[in-house]
């Protein structure tokens, strides 16, 4: 099970298959709520891909980046947002379709 703990800076990502806490810059987004908290998703993030990816698998593919590329998760989680913001679009304005 994991803790999460989120300060106005940072969110650390604590669980039984990491090493050592996963720290998450948080990230200011336009048009938002201030008490509403977010960080890079991508792929770029060095720290995703230890949340993400197993350390054992940093040997099988050369580097964590590797292994997170080879697997759909960051493309899962853009869908699920996408479908979570189109939803949200179409409530407010009643134009957008949701997609599929």
């Amino acid at each position: 099970m994991a803790t999460f703990s989120i300060t106005p800076e940072v969110m650390s990502v604590n669980a039984a298959f990491l090493d050592r806490p996963v720290q998450l810059p948080l990230v200011a987004v336009a048009n938002t709520c201030s008490h509403d908290n977010y960080f890079h998703c991508v792929s770029k993030n060095t720290a995703l891909h230890r949340l993400f990816v197993d350390e054992r698998f940093a040997s099988v593919f050369g580097t964590l980046k590797d292994a997170l590329r080879k697997s759909d998760i960051l493309k899962t989680l853009k869908t699920l947002k996408d479908a979570e913001w189109a939803k949200q679009v179409q409530a407010s304005c009643g134009w957008m379709k949701a997609p599929r």
